[in-house]
């Protein structure tokens, strides 16, 4: 019920027609409807707890010279990996996959299309995954770092028979599912698939 209203016709207080509870706008009337007033005999579930989301970039980077793959060692002895890992808060996935590489494995990169995106839920946290497709920005300068920082042990240019062949100790099944893909022709998605809006940190054109 409307208590009173401006000279436009706003309404400027609610009243409920079950307790009387008086509220200043139709926003905090429907609210308190549906929290205080439910149908007989439902019973609300509680409050959705909130749940954490880490976003993860990884690359997939094929050199077109020779068609080998990046891989890289964040840890000694960890195995070999793609490069990649967290984005930062604010930062476009496009963005954090191409610094990620660089950090990770010295090389320079522009991003070409998208393989997946995977996300994996559970009752904690949920992990997202950008699988993206990319060569290297410059063929003549595209050594991978052999020294040793805070963020890997080094990085490598691989054949698609240096990994499956298994002659690399590998961290995870990832290269082995991915290299293969891409190199036997699976389909690299447009990166018009993915809509980034809002991010303050941005690839640096």
């Amino acid at each position: 019920t409307t208590e009173s209203g401006d000279e436009s016709g706003n309404e400027l207080q609610q009243k409920c027609p079950i307790c009387t509870k008086s509220f200043r706008n139709v926003r905090g009337f429907s609210e308190h409807l549906f929290h205080d007033h439910p149908p007989k005999g439902l019973t609300l579930p509680p409050h959705r707890p909130d749940v954490q989301l880490y976003s993860f970039a990884l690359m997939v980077i094929r050199r077109p010279t020779d068609n080998k793959f990046l891989l890289v060692q964040e840890r000694s002895r960890r195995g070999w990996w793609l490069p990649g890992g967290g984005i930062d808060s604010a930062e476009d996935p496009i963005a954090g996959g191409v610094r990620e590489t660089l950090e990770e494995a010295g090389v320079r990169v522009t991003i070409k299309g998208l393989l997946s995106i995977r996300v994996n839920p559970s009752e904690q946290f949920t992990r997202l995954w950008y699988i993206f497709y990319g060569e290297p920005e410059d063929i003549s300068d595209c050594e991978a770092k052999t020294a040793p920082d805070h963020e890997s042990v080094g990085g490598c240019w691989a054949t698609l028979e240096d990994v499956t062949s298994g002659s690399l100790r590998l961290r995870g099944s990832e290269p082995l599912e991915w290299f293969p893909y891409v190199a036997n022709g699976g389909t690299i998605h447009p990166m018009s698939l993915l809509d980034v809006f809002g991010a303050k940190k941005k690839l640096k054109s």
